[in-house]
């Protein structure tokens, strides 16, 4: 099934396809695997995997021996291996796939997870269950058999019955839309049995001949339906109704009301049903109840004792007086219990202290000691200390309690054992062998094995040679209950006030007693109802408010009477603006030196106020629409590893696409680089350290767009990988970051590109070092988010704040979530973050206010970790990284919009690779193509140049650029554009750009997009043409020369421009007689008189001659 897990809706392909039964994988403890492939099915909605197999550290044949490996993989053998026995132990099924599908499915061992969808007998996360092969072959027709075929109808029309199950012993099936069915089974006299939900059983015996078939049809009776209604309600005490789920075995499940308990169901009578009530509030314990049914309809009412863990909302944990309770002070055997030696010869259990330790356990008085160094050398000790046989029956969940001293040996071993058989067969609860458990020290063991038990003893079992020792004292046995609380239920929906939709993840919290709080949730199993139900339990019990909130929504705060063992409904709809804009694009065609003005409606359609600012952004946003390399998801053959060190791939590193319109290679870095940062600052990109080991650590590189060249810097005072480095005040700081040993670095260094040196800041102390954090800037200071605590990079949510100006460190606002590899940056006063490997490896992200805290954005579309991330041009940029759930890497690259909160995708990145550098402008430098290896290939995606918000648009101005629009209401903008060289609109064009508005709401905002068209004057003339150099080797090439153009008539007016790369130019002006000068450092200058005259376009060429010559002669 792929291992792309653990999210939903991961199941790989080809194993999603509803023809191929596929496998998912589980461990040692029958678990399931994180990377196995959840389903359903992307092609048909179907349940994946089919079933499940072991897949975790499976010991299998590898070139030259053996070795273990990871992966449905290794699950889908442990399958196909079972076929194999059912094939070889009954002939009769080889090559009848459908048949050796259902043994499968039926012998699998069912696990209740519905967290990916599907039921407790077959579900997205194990299928059918775990494989079981000796049932499959168990119930295989082994021996002669046969076939057994025909059709099921309806007893009084005909009509073939679909999906009905018929069925012999243990092997059913189930008829097609035609009513038909195939059965094989052994020869001989069988009972079949044919049955369908709403119809009566039918029964007959079938004689299967061997190696023949059967014709068996079945007409089914249908049964008289009844009602069957009452309520669910809670059983230990406090009595209130409960939301629940009613499996009833044939058909699909029914809810209850969730506020009421009510609920009714249709059953056919005259017969017996099984109904099977789970809690949508966690907690309670799942019972089944058996309901039998004659022709007219029943009340059943239900109620759900709380589970034994006592974590059911308004129950609270109470022990009972101790049942057994022992503090061994009469320095001998206790009455009751007694000291066994199964060496038979050397010491046991003692209570007089014979080695004179004395009560190092935390406990008073006397104890008993197990004194394996005082029995002295060449002696081994093996003897328990065992309870009296105790009576359990009514207990609800049995804790032991002791204090403890137990000093380890590399021989040695202290067990505590319990027997539910009067000590007849003994299970280990506590093991304690070559790792201490030294004193003072209270031990406290559930023991849920021995609820309920008439004859159950404990023991304390010791054995070792001429180790150390065991001292146990104040042994109690206690009984663990769960009691109601004094207080009362309080539940409800949360939803979108605008929309009416159930809002997941809202906050409701009791404002008198705020650590009462519930979390909104989905309800993705009930039709009838929508999402966002919560449920918290209210210790204050009469009128008191209560408060529901989700950003960027507004909070809510109502009085709810809350009535104590009662369930009391209070429902939270959320307000929030909702803004609309029209028109939302605007295309001026004007003349140069004039102004045009037009307008554009905000409209607020939500219902609450929206406080709205302006932003613009430079026509440099388009490039995000050009397209870009083809998009590539590249397989990794086994996860993608976060930590600092690894194995280093032998495979070759995917080749880079093609050249495109959007990314361009920069030149090649001067060495293999990965886990290396950047920054950019003026223009220049710095890139700082590199990957363990790599003799980069310490190692930084400045890189200059104009020479397209890389060069060398000093070398960092401490070596890095992975660090922390940003921009801010003139000057490059570095901080956190991998040493070599895997321990983050605590001290920050500074680059001063004004004096070419590194500094260290004194007495700058990191509270919280890290590797691998997000950064940013906000208002002068630099923001560390989340990164790897250690070097095997366990993500952490720590929240550090370097100020450059004082050099001192504070901490901020946790990080929501834990997080290594994440990216994050700077726009308009505020931290921008997404993805990201922790618990899970993360497409969401948040928005860091410095005043307010976290507040989630849109999801990204994928999860990434070890992308090349940045803020550039007022956008949010991460370009490649590790994709998948860790299992590829992509050069797909989005991009977040602040002003709308939408992700967008923008061009794909020629190279793909992980863990490299990304910097405003924006760059990508770097990075590994596969695990642990580095790469020189950079490139760049340029016109994001601008490392916080997009520079102000000088042409463009709205009016107003920040109001209020109350819920309702509407505003015109003013929106003017002005063709003019104060404007800095130098030259007739096109000009592009776009402004957006930001508002504090749930829904993306529409952004303007403008397009200003300036024709030249009437009296304006063209000069364009082409700057060429004749290179030694006789070529042309083109020159980025600079071109002065002065008027003859009056020197004081010129203009001067810039040839591009290719030494093309062109340049509109006012008509006259201009000398043009063309110079540029290596070439020997020309200068010419040109004649521009109006509405003409004068194309004039340039060919330069280097200087000096070339040896030979040009």
């Amino acid at each position: 099934n792929g291992n792309d897990g653990p999210a939903c809706g991961s199941a790989g392909s080809p194993g999603d396809n509803p023809q191929v039964y596929s496998a998912g994988a589980y461990d040692i403890s029958g678990n399931i695997a994180s990377f196995s492939g959840r389903g359903a099915s992307a092609i048909d909605g179907g349940v994946k995997p089919n079933i499940s197999a072991p897949g975790v550290n499976v010991r299998s044949s590898v070139p030259g021996g053996y070795g273990s490996g990871s992966g449905t993989s290794m699950a889908s053998p442990h399958v196909s291996g079972t076929v194999a026995l059912m094939w070889s132990a009954a002939p009769a099924l080889r090559g009848d796939v459908a048949a050796t599908r259902t043994l499968l499915d039926q012998s699998g061992r069912d696990v209740n997870d519905t967290s990916c969808g599907g039921t407790a007998a077959d579900n997205n996360v194990y299928g059918e269950g775990r494989l079981d092969a000796y049932q499959a072959v168990t119930l295989a027709p082994r021996g002669p058999s046969g076939t057994v075929t025909g059709v099921v109808r309806d007893d009084s029309t005909g009509t073939p019955i679909a999906a009905a199950s018929v069925s012999s012993g243990g092997r059913s099936t189930t008829t097609a839309a035609d009513g038909s069915y195939s059965l094989t089974l052994s020869a001989g006299d069988q009972s079949v049995t044919a049955a369908k939900f709403g119809y009566h059983d039918s029964t007959v015996t079938v004689t299967v001949p061997e190696n023949g078939t059967a014709t068996q049809d079945f007409s089914l009776v249908s049964a008289p339906m009844v009602t069957v209604s009452g309520k669910v309600t809670d059983g230990s005490g406090h009595g209130w109704p409960l939301y629940a789920r009613i499996d009833i075995p044939g058909r699909d499940p029914v809810f209850t009301n969730p506020f009421t308990g009510a609920y009714s169901v249709t059953l056919p009578g005259n017969t017996t049903h099984s109904l099977t009530t789970s809690a949508k509030i966690p907690g309670y314990q799942t019972t089944t109840t058996a309901v039998t049914l004659g022709g007219a309809g029943k009340t059943v009412n239900l109620a759900l004792p709380v589970a034994t863990d006592c974590t059911a909302p308004g129950y609270k944990v109470n022990f009972s007086d101790p049942i057994l309770g022992e503090s061994f002070d009469t320095f001998t055997t206790p009455e009751g219990w007694t000291v066994v030696n199964h060496q038979g010869t050397n010491p046991v259990w003692a209570f007089d202290d014979p080695g004179k330790r004395g009560n190092l356990t935390g406990g008073t008085g006397g104890f008993a000691i197990m004194d394996s160094d005082k029995a002295g050398s060449g002696k081994t000790e093996d003897t328990s200390l065992v309870s009296p046989v105790l009576d359990l029956s009514g207990t609800n969940l049995p804790y032991l309690r002791f204090n403890n001293d137990y000093r380890a040996f590399s021989n040695s071993f202290g067990d505590v054992d319990i027997s539910t058989d009067g000590g007849a067969t003994w299970t280990t609860v506590l093991h304690q062998s070559t790792t201490a458990a030294r004193g003072p020290r209270l031990e406290q063991l559930a023991l849920p094995g021995l609820a309920g038990s008439a004859t159950a003893q404990i023991r304390f079992h010791y054995k070792g040679t001429f180790a150390w020792w065991w001292e146990v004292d104040n042994v109690q046995l206690v009984d663990r209950g769960c009691a109601a609380a004094d207080g009362g239920l309080v539940t409800g929906f949360v939803s979108d006030a605008n929309t009416t939709t159930g809002l997941v993840g809202a906050k409701v919290v009791s404002d008198d007693v705020p650590a009462e709080t519930a979390t909104s949730v989905a309800t993705a199993d009930d039709p009838a109802v929508g999402d966002g139900y919560y449920w918290l339990f209210s210790s204050a019990t009469g009128a008191h408010p209560f408060t529901a909130s989700k950003s960027p929504y507004n909070a809510l705060t109502k009085s709810v009477t809350v009535v104590a063992n009662a369930n009391k409904r209070a429902d939270f709809a959320l307000k929030s603006p909702r803004l609309a804009v029209t028109p939302t694009t605007i295309q001026a065609f004007q003349p140069y030196g004039t102004v045009r003005k037009t307008s554009v409606t905000v409209t607020n359609t939500g219902s609450a106020a929206a406080t709205v600012d302006l932003v613009e952004r430079s026509g440099a946003f388009q490039i995000l629409s050009k397209p870009g390399a083809d998009l590539q998801t590249i397989k990794l053959t086994e996860k993608a590893s976060t930590a600092l060190r690894g194995v280093k791939s032998t495979t070759v590193p995917a080749r880079a696409s093609a050249p495109n319109a959007a990314w361009s290679s920069i030149a090649d870095y001067p060495d293999e680089v990965f886990d290396n940062s950047a920054a950019t600052l003026n223009g220049k990109v710095y890139s700082i350290g590199g990957g363990v080991d790599s003799g980069l650590e310490n190692k930084a590189f400045v890189y200059d767009p104009d020479a397209n060249a890389w060069t060398a810097l000093p070398n960092m005072p401490t070596g890095r990988t992975k660090p922390q480095v940003a921009a801010a005040g003139g000057k490059i700081y570095v901080l956190g970051g991998w040493t070599g040993d895997g321990d983050p670095v605590s001290t920050v260094d500074v680059f001063d590109p004004a004096t070419g040196a590194w500094t260290t800041v004194s007495g700058a102390v990191n509270p919280a070092a890290r590797a691998t954090a997000g950064v940013g800037v906000a208002n002068g200071k630099i923001y560390l988010v989340g990164g790897c605590g250690d070097s095997s990079c366990t993500a952490t949510d720590d929240v550090v704040v370097f100020d450059p100006a004082s050099g001192t460190f504070s901490t901020g606002p946790a990080y929501p979530q834990d997080a290594s590899w994440i990216s994050c940056g700077g726009i308009s006063g505020k931290i921008y973050c997404a993805g990201g490997s922790g618990d899970s490896d993360w497409s969401n992200g948040f928005a860091l206010d410095p005043a307010s805290g976290w507040t989630p954005i849109a999801d990204a579309p994928l999860d990434l970790w070890g992308s090349a991330g940045s803020a550039a041009g007022g956008l949010f940029v991460l370009a490649g990284g590790v994709t998948g759930g860790s299992t590829a890497i992509t050069n797909r690259t989005v991009t977040y919009d602040p002003a709308t909160n939408t992700w967008s995708d923008g061009p794909n990145t020629r190279f793909t690779v992980y863990r490299g550098a990304g910097a405003c402008g924006f760059y990508k430098i770097g990075g590994s193509p596969s695990s642990f290896v580095g790469s020189k290939t950079s490139e760049t995606l340029p016109g994001l140049g601008d490392c916080d918000e997009a520079a102000d648009v000088p042409w463009l101005s709205e009016t107003p650029s920040t109001f209020t629009l109350a819920a309702g209401s509407s505003r015109t903008i003013t929106v003017t554009l002005t063709a003019t060289a104060a404007a800095g609109v130098d030259q007739p064009g096109k000009y592009t750009a776009q402004f957006g508005l930001r508002a504090k709401t749930p829904y993306p905002i529409s952004p303007v997009d403008v397009e200003m068209n300036v024709s030249p004057p009437a009296s304006w003339g063209k000069v364009q043409g082409t700057v060429a150099g004749l290179s030694c080797s006789g070529t042309h090439v083109g020159v980025k020369a600079v071109i002065r153009l002065n008027l003859t008539t009056d020197p004081t007016v010129g203009y001067t421009l810039h040839a591009d790369a290719s030494g093309a130019y062109a340049w509109w002006l006012p008509k006259g007689t201009y000398q043009v000068i063309v110079a540029k450092d290596g070439w020997i200058p020309q200068a010419i008189t040109v004649k521009v005259e109006a509405g003409i376009v004068r194309t004039q060429n340039f060919l330069l001659e280097s200087d000096p010559p070339c040896p030979s002669g040009v």
